[in-house]
């Protein structure tokens, strides 16, 4: 994958972009949909020991929405999202790391899950199931949402 920089901006947002610049490096696009992008990430631990400091393990991804294409009631989904995400804490749900606007972005940096979606984990077991086949129960500790 090719490694690219969350992008820049100016002004005081400048400022803010720097600190993330700091702090995570782009690996690579993981998938777009109708209101942004999901690009995996590595923490390179920049400000750490700082106020506002987050534990993120070394890779993680960042959910980025475009709000100035959202009407405003899904930007307020969106907000919403946040606030639902760093309130939730559990096992099973992957975690929420923090979360800044950036150029009329949403960032939301959250756990990396890597064993794909958990609707691809679905169609597996349905697959599996409708074989016959053994392991077609698909338990909760097998994935994350």
């Amino acid at each position: 994958m090719a490694r690219r920089s969350l992008r820049q901006s100016s002004g005081a947002a400048g400022g803010l972009a720097a600190r993330y610049e700091a702090r995570y490096e782009v690996l690579g696009h993981i998938g777009s949909g109708s209101f942004g992008s999901v690009h995996l990430v590595r923490y390179k631990g920049g400000y750490k020991g700082q106020e506002g400091a987050v534990r993120v393990r070394s890779t993680a991804v960042v959910k980025i929405a475009e709000l100035s294409n959202m009407k405003s009631e899904a930007k307020q989904q969106a907000k919403d999202e946040v606030v639902r995400l760093a309130e939730l804490n559990h096992p099973n749900i992957v975690g929420y790391y923090e979360s800044f606007l950036l150029d009329n972005r949403l960032h939301i940096i959250m756990e990396y899950a890597n064993g794909g979606t958990l609707e691809a984990r679905i169609n597996q077991a349905r697959v599996k199931q409708a074989a016959g086949g053994a392991g077609a129960r698909l338990g909760v500790e097998d994935a994350k949402v």
